[in-house]
């Protein structure tokens, strides 16, 4: 009896079905995704793979190294130059101010000068107190967009590893069927010596495992796209012969969907419109301030040339007018702060109704991975067995046994798509509350 492995199917499994659809998604960018947490378990292989990859190192990597994340140092250089700069105040004044010399009679020469040496300064420290307030909180903003971006970059990385690691399974099952092919060619030629079979079941036999070694040999490319795809995400063009490691195997925790609404508030998306409504704060109280008028004092010596006298003197000058005069400032503000509130909200059903669809989805692959392994596939196995053993007795034709192949392999194939949508599905929920679902199993 041969050993069941599995055959090809008509269906192609590149560039077809499920990795279409792989494909279209990752071609779309991810808000967010706190994907660090992604439930992939490791895989045992020999100990001819010298350099591994796993999922860790490859998020790792990529934010280490990607070249859009280098910016952010400098915004941070620049923001912190903008916080220096709104805690200096307005330049004293030192003036110098010269009367009565170089007149005629009593006023001629310098008998009579009179000279004032004098300071003066704006009182300014609630002025100084917003503006650096306003500088501190747009930092806010630069490191919630590095989080929206590191997270964006992540979630890149884990549907490419993803995908690669699906392909490399696509390639176990490929080989499944043509070791299987092989054997079946093997048998059937035997048959047609002996002259109980058609030579025309031979040549589709042979047909078949020709078509495998193609289907074989394109993944083989799709692969190594895959892994230049990857390598690309840490400024790379190879993974320097790494294998990956990894399962796309599915953790069957049940979360309810109530309590994935609850977190909605932790999306970086939200946070960020929070730093927003901060900021707008902090420039209402800045233009509030910047209406107020500034008190200007100043204090200093005059000396009389006539009696050789000092005096001090002093003064202080009060802007008068101008009350409203960030009144069309404030009411701006005010509307950009109105109009947060309402992004606030739509944003947040606009996530809680991606966050349904994605929870449906992923239940009903956990659904379709369950029913696939446990009834669908055994039964296939055993049906695949059956006529095997009817075809070699000459009671099943060729093209009964190739049907049933096919079936066989189109359920594995449908369940490894069920595998890679679930973790897809999962990478997504995680993006929408900003929190892990699974804890990662030991060794990722």
């Amino acid at each position: 009896m041969i050993t069941q492995f599995l055959t090809s199917s008509s269906l192609k499994p590149i560039n077809g079905r499920f990795y279409r659809r792989l494909k279209s998604i990752g071609s779309n960018s991810k808000l967010l995704l706190a994907v660090s947490w992604i439930c992939l378990t490791t895989f045992v292989y020999s100990k001819e793979y010298k350099n591994e990859l796993s999922f860790p190192d490859a998020i790792k990597k990529t934010l280490n190294s990607h070249p859009e994340l280098k910016s952010f140092s400098h915004q941070y250089k620049a923001n912190e130059g903008k916080i220096k700069h709104s805690t200096l105040a307005t330049r004293k004044e030192i003036n110098v101010n010269i009367e009565d010399f170089a007149g005629t009679k009593d006023y001629e020469g310098i008998n009579r000068l009179q000279s004032t040496l004098s300071v003066s300064w704006v009182l300014e420290n609630d002025l100084l107190t917003s503006r650096f307030n306003l500088a501190n909180s747009t930092k806010g903003l630069i490191e919630n967009d590095e989080k929206i971006n590191r997270l964006e970059l992540a979630s890149q990385t884990a549907e490419l590893f993803i995908q690669a690691l699906g392909l490399q399974e696509q390639v176990k099952v490929i080989n499944k069927a043509i070791k299987f092919s092989e054997s079946a060619v093997k048998e059937i030629n035997k048959k047609v010596i002996a002259g109980k079979s058609f030579r025309a079941d031979l040549l589709r036999a042979q047909a078949e495992l020709s078509k495998q070694k193609l289907i074989e040999e394109d993944l083989k490319h799709e692969i190594k796209i895959a892994y230049r795809n990857l390598a690309a995400q840490w400024a790379e063009r190879t993974l320097n012969d790494a294998i990956l490691i990894g399962s796309l195997s599915i953790n069957k925790t049940v979360i309810s969907f109530d309590s994935l609404k609850s977190q909605l508030n932790q999306n970086p998306l939200i946070n960020k419109i929070t730093t927003l409504n901060k900021i707008n704060n902090a420039k209402l109280d800045l233009a509030i301030a910047e209406n107020k008028p500034r008190w200007k004092f100043m204090t200093g010596l005059r000396r009389y040339e006539r009696t050789d006298d000092v005096a001090i003197v002093a003064g202080f000058t009060l802007p008068i007018g101008g009350k409203n005069r960030s009144e069309g400032k404030v009411e701006e503000i005010k509307a950009y702060m109105s109009q947060d509130n309402s992004d606030h909200e739509a944003l947040k059903i606009s996530l809680e109704t991606s966050l349904f669809a994605y929870y449906q989805l992923m239940m009903h692959n956990v659904h379709l991975a369950e029913i696939l392994s446990k009834d669908i596939i055994p039964k296939l196995k055993e049906a695949q067995n059956k006529t095997y053993e009817a075809y070699l007795i000459g009671r099943y034709g060729y093209l009964d046994l190739k049907n049933v192949q096919d079936d066989l392999i189109d359920a594995h194939l449908t369940l490894l798509e069920a595998k890679l949508n679930f973790h897809l599905n999962k990478i997504e929920i995680e993006a929408i509350i900003g929190s892990q679902l699974f804890s990662t199993p030991e060794g990722m």
